[in-house]
């Protein structure tokens, strides 16, 4: 899936390859999102570490049935630029824990806040090299 038809001007024109890992949804029994993202960061899977820049962005409703601040901690120790999005107007958002999860308050972005995180795919975007 790409970012159809997302443009905000000029500036970012990104075409992201991406497939979803686990979410509430489709979450394995033995493992959290987190933990799958993880074990899905391997050069087999197009990892280039030291060499690309690793950015995790969680899509969530905001609220989590089970803590996930461990393996949170050891998805940010090799990705830490991660992000969340959270959307969801049934209930409220867990902020706090989603600030747990990404490590920062500045790395948690709602309905509220999305125009944002284009700022900062934008930087990230700064940094790539296209061929």
């Amino acid at each position: 899936m790409c970012l159809d038809n997302y443009d905000r001007g000029p500036g970012i024109g990104l075409i992201l390859p991406w497939e979803p890992l686990l979410g509430t949804r489709l979450q394995k029994p033995e493992g959290k999102s987190e933990h799958s993202a993880l074990a899905e960061y391997t050069t087999d899977h197009g990892a280039r570490p030291g060499q690309a820049r690793p950015v995790a962005v969680i899509f969530t409703d905001g609220y989590a049935q089970k803590s996930t601040s461990e393996e949170a901690a050891m998805l940010r120790a090799v990705i830490p630029d991660t992000y969340a999005i959270a959307i969801n107007h049934s209930y409220p958002i867990s902020r706090n824990e989603l600030e747990t999860i990404v490590g920062s308050p500045d790395r948690v972005f709602t309905d509220s806040n999305i125009g944002k995180f284009h700022d900062v795919l934008e930087a990230i975007a700064r940094d790539c090299i296209v061929d």
